[in-house]
């Protein structure tokens, strides 16, 4: 086995890439296995103390030739050791910030060098507290970024001359590293500051061909900030993530949630996610999202794109399904989706949490008032979430 040919190595180490522990006494077996599974081994690294910050920059000062193959890096706190970290690491493609606290400069100006590779085609933030746009506007290749629970330093956009200046469309912008996907998410601490510097007519961030969002709005005012900048999401978007604000009386919400966003300017979609409220309880205050959905699916320009659509449910614990169920809404649901205006459409997955007390009668009822769909073999049910 220690004298296996390189290429067949290769390819048991891509199959391996995900097992860790087995990489490792791989590597310990022989001369050629170490060639062939060191650099998956260390293509990606996760810091999570200040501990294995030090014991990592020992192991790459000791052998300087390993952080070349360091491609992912990820980081749940950011001391200065982590800081020293990128500055040895030049082919970084990959970088994700976990931690609820503002960056120091002993991280963030190593990031900032990190964001003008171009290498470096991924940035994910989560958890970070007044993080600097200034590094933003040094980004070279980027073409994902995600933000998620973190908020932005409000002095940043007096970097922007003009702020008040009205959007303008994207092919007239000041413009840097194409994003193919972009992701938002509870941005509406502060001031929503990262809402305002995308829509800026001289934000560096080129959206003409972002084929991915995802947007999470937790409020109407987060959902307000994401329409400044929908005239610049292009009209070629293939996959769509949203999850709308989660409010009471929602009846109202939905229309106010209509008013601000429909899908009639996107003809290329191809796959949409959802995640919909259905703890229905009778009266003004009904939680059930399932009519929004049916009405927002209504206003695809081109429906014979879509190819998958994916629900994730959440639905109350006491709820009285055979009382509430009401399948008319669900007729529509399965009338809207199992007509001829979707050609194309292979799946429609619906997502339950596990071990959920009413998830095989909710099962059973969505089996029966989805004949259209179950008919097709488009319906799968499941219980996978949470």
């Amino acid at each position: 086995m220690s004298t296996l040919p390189l290429d067949i190595l290769d390819i048991i180490a891509r199959l391996l890439q995900n097992e860790t522990t087995t990489l490792k006494t791989a590597c310990l077996v022989a001369h050629n296995w170490r060639i062939a599974f060191q650099p998956l081994l260390f293509s990606s690294v996760r810091i999570t103390k200040e501990g294995t910050s030090k014991r990592f920059i020992d192991v790459i000062n000791e052998r300087p030739s390993l952080r070349l193959y360091v491609r992912v890096l990820e980081v749940e706190f950011t001391e200065d050791p982590t800081g020293k970290i990128l500055v040895k690491l030049p082919r970084l493609e990959k970088i994700t910030i976990r931690k609820r606290d503002i960056l120091r400069s002993g991280f963030s100006e190593p990031l900032r060098s990190s964001l003008r590779s171009r290498y470096l085609t991924s940035l994910k933030l989560h958890n970070v507290v007044w993080f600097s746009l200034r590094l933003l506007n040094g980004a070279t290749a980027l073409k994902e970024f995600s933000s998620c629970n973190s908020s932005y330093a409000e002095m940043d956009l007096a970097l922007i001359q003009d702020s008040e200046s009205p959007i303008l469309p994207t092919q007239t912008r000041t413009l840097g590293p194409r994003l193919r996907t972009l992701s938002l998410s509870s941005l509406a601490r502060g001031k929503c500051e990262l809402f305002k510097w995308l829509a800026h007519p001289k934000c560096i961030l080129d959206l003409r061909e972002l084929k991915t969002l995802d947007m999470h709005a937790f409020s109407i005012t987060e959902l307000e900030y994401f329409c400044d900048i929908l005239p610049l999401i292009p009209s070629t978007l293939e996959h769509l993530t949203y999850i709308p604000p989660a409010q009471s009386a929602v009846p109202k919400m939905m229309q106010t949630i209509m008013e601000y966003f429909t899908l009639t300017r996107f003809t290329h979609l191809r796959i949409i996610t959802f995640y919909i409220y259905l703890s229905v309880t009778r009266g003004p205050n009904e939680f059930d999202y399932l009519p929004w959905c049916t009405a927002f699916l209504s206003t695809l320009p081109n429906p014979s794109t879509l190819e998958s659509i994916y629900m994730q449910c959440n639905i109350a614990d006491n709820i009285e399904l055979r009382l509430d169920f009401r399948p008319q809404r669900w007729n529509q649901f399965d009338s809207l989706l199992s007509s001829s205006a979707f050609p194309k459409l292979n799946q429609v997955l619906l997502d339950f949490p596990k071990h959920h007390p009413t998830f095989l009668l909710f099962k059973t009822l969505l089996t029966e008032n989805l004949s259209g769909l179950e008919r097709e073999g488009k319906l799968e049910i499941r219980a996978d979430i949470w």
